[in-house]
């Protein structure tokens, strides 16, 4: 028997849609999306530098200020040994002359006067002497200061009165001739606020800082200034 011819197969063509793979899609996100992170990863970078800057001017200011604290706290009162020579001692009877008396109160920086108010001063009326002695520490004692009258007669003093009374001993304070402080090369005499003249405050503030009673103890523009003027 004849064989049956076979069926003829019919081609379907499938219609194929390409889709989209989630790559693609993903990286064109992606791609959109660079500007935003370049800038943020920026930021975060300038971020990270003024926090490292930060820090190492915070450890700048700390050891500039134990530096500080170690050069002024540590020595605040480390005077230099001071050497005087001897205490002029005035009695009645010491044999000593008008003239050598005037040349020892000009030694010690007493001014001469019309009458002495104040302490380190004093007036002469032919033989009659007006001292205003300064208040010392000797060795013994603190003598406070005395308004004092010496009177010469014949070959020295003749008699001492203050206020009035007899006077057995009057004691000059001693001049100063040196000071020893082998570890620096500086001197230094402590003075309270009271002791200090109201001129001499005033132009210190004037000529260091005139804000100073403004602030709160770190001037931020005089600083800068400060800091343009050592970059000039």
């Amino acid at each position: 028997m004849p064989k049956k011819p076979a069926p003829k197969r019919k081609r379907t063509t499938k219609s194929t849609t390409r889709k989209r793979s989630p790559q693609r899609s993903t990286a064109k996100r992606s791609a959109g999306k660079q500007p935003q992170r370049r800038g943020s990863s920026w930021l975060a970078r300038f971020g990270v530098l003024l926090v490292l800057l930060g820090l190492i001017f915070s450890v700048y200011v700390a050891l500039l200020d134990t530096h500080v604290q170690a050069k002024f706290s540590g020595k605040r009162w480390a005077v230099p040994a001071r050497v005087y020579a001897r205490p002029l001692e005035l009695y009645p009877g010491a044999e000593i002359s008008a003239k050598q008396l005037s040349a020892e109160l000009e030694r010690l920086g007493y001014r001469k006067v019309s009458y002495p108010k104040q302490v380190a001063s004093w007036s002469r009326n032919k033989n009659r002497f007006l001292i205003h002695s300064r208040p010392f520490q000797f060795w013994d004692s603190e003598e406070p200061a005395h308004l004092v009258e010496v009177i010469f007669g014949g070959r020295g003093i003749a008699s001492l009165r203050q206020k009035g009374r007899d006077l057995p001993l009057m004691r000059l304070e001693a001049p100063e001739i040196g000071s020893i402080y082998p570890a620096h090369t500086e001197d230094r005499v402590l003075v309270s606020r009271d002791d200090l003249p109201e001129l001499l405050v005033q132009a210190l503030l004037t000529v260091e800082d005139r804000s100073f009673y403004s602030h709160t103890g770190v001037n931020p523009k005089a600083i800068a200034r400060a800091a343009w003027e050592n970059l000039r």
